[in-house]
């Protein structure tokens, strides 16, 4: 049986194949490159997120070995790197508030991660610049958010990456936040009350039967 003539869908080059596997592309290079610069990874992520996070943390549980040799074998190769960033997470903490203040900070949220919006029972402090590019451990430098949000941004650009995962709204959020900031201190609310960022949602009035 004669192979087929076909054409490269990607890169336009001639190549064979048998009537029995035909292909669009002439190699695995021209499938990723075809497919790649088309599929939206952001996008399919974003849509995926819940089951994604709920099958990564049932491999975590079921393969609790596995995780711990590639994290080794992660901090073996990179030792220079997590000395460098351990370094300045310590002098920039050193300088920084007391627990006190960050404490004020959690608190204040309410179980509402400042990027996504979510109800969380624990949250973790973000810096909105990263210690290990010089950002300072201040109160005008934290953001309460959850395990996931903060994970993700990691050290990018603050501004770039809420936009891309979480639009205007987010930028809205983060800003809002910010801006209330001197709300955040120990001494901004009176002892066994509770600092809020969040404004209540305003109960909707009933009209009187008559």
């Amino acid at each position: 049986m004669p192979k087929l003539q076909l054409s490269c869908e990607h890169c336009h080059v001639a190549f064979e194949r048998w009537p029995s596997a035909p292909a669009k592309y002439c190699s695995r290079d021209c499938w990723k490159a075809a497919t790649v610069s088309t599929f939206d990874y952001a996008g399919w992520h974003k849509d995926n997120r819940v089951d994604q996070n709920a099958k990564k943390s049932a491999w975590r549980k079921a393969n609790p070995e596995k995780r711990l040799a590639i994290q080794r074998k992660w901090r073996a190769a990179n030792k220079a790197t997590i000395a460098a960033n351990g370094g300045m997470r310590r002098e920039a903490i050193k300088a920084g508030v007391d627990k006190s203040a960050v404490t004020a900070v959690l608190t204040a949220a309410d179980g509402h991660c400042t990027y996504c919006d979510g109800q969380f029972e624990r949250l973790e402090l973000d810096h909105i610049d990263s210690l290990a590019f010089g950002g300072k451990h201040a109160l005008n430098n934290f953001l309460p958010a959850c395990r996931s949000c903060n994970a993700s941004k990691s050290d990018k650009d603050a501004a770039e990456w809420i936009f891309e995962k979480h639009g205007i709204n987010g930028l809205v959020r983060a800003v809002y936040m910010l801006e209330n900031r001197q709300r955040w201190t120990p001494e901004a609310s009176h002892p066994g009350t509770v600092i809020t960022i969040f404004p209540p949602k305003k109960a909707k009035k009933r009209k009187a039967r008559v």
